[in-house]
């Protein structure tokens, strides 16, 4: 499992970032590992990497909806006194240093998506920003699936560059 070794922090970060703490984030990164593990002895993983983020987002995604739900029965609980005033219910907004700094890395990101190679910039803006499979991608640039994956590889190597300089 080396795609998980590789991006297990940035994993942790991301599940963080959406549940909003690191033990809950550990959890779920672990469970992840756990599901994918499972799913690989079974099926054949041709992009491990895209499987672990997917089943990592999916997790993220079904625990805020558990907290959610959990929420709402205790906010309309039958005992009056169980239920709390509006001001003191946990909020899940970001605060205004949050969104900046989260406004800043996405400007960064971009913008070093856009020093990008054209071909490589091209393929990954097709795969990450519009969901188009290689095979997809391939035709819409011409090329072999297999060139498109190199383009991937070769961007996502750049902006991993590019995180690290700054």
């Amino acid at each position: 499992m080396c795609a998980f070794d590789e991006n297990k922090k940035v994993l942790h970060k991301i599940v963080a970032n959406i549940v909003g703490d690191n033990e809950t984030a550990a959890d779920i990164v672990q469970t992840a590992f756990v599901k994918v593990w499972n799913y690989s002895k079974t099926q054949l993983v041709v992009h491990p990497r895209g499987l672990f983020f997917k089943t990592v987002k999916n997790l993220a995604t079904d625990e805020l909806r558990r907290r959610s739900r959990h929420r709402d029965q205790n906010v309309f609980a039958d005992d009056p006194d169980e239920m709390k005033p509006l001001h003191e219910l946990p909020s899940n907004d970001k605060s205004p240093e949050e969104i900046i700094l989260l406004k800043q890395e996405a400007s960064f990101i971009l913008e070093a998506i856009e020093k990008l190679p054209l071909k490589n910039r091209r393929a990954f803006k097709h795969h990450r920003f519009h969901g188009l499979t290689y095979l997809e991608i391939s035709r819409k640039m011409d090329v072999s699936q297999s060139s498109v994956e190199k383009y991937i590889i070769e961007a996502l190597r750049q902006l991993r560059h590019f995180q690290k300089a700054s």
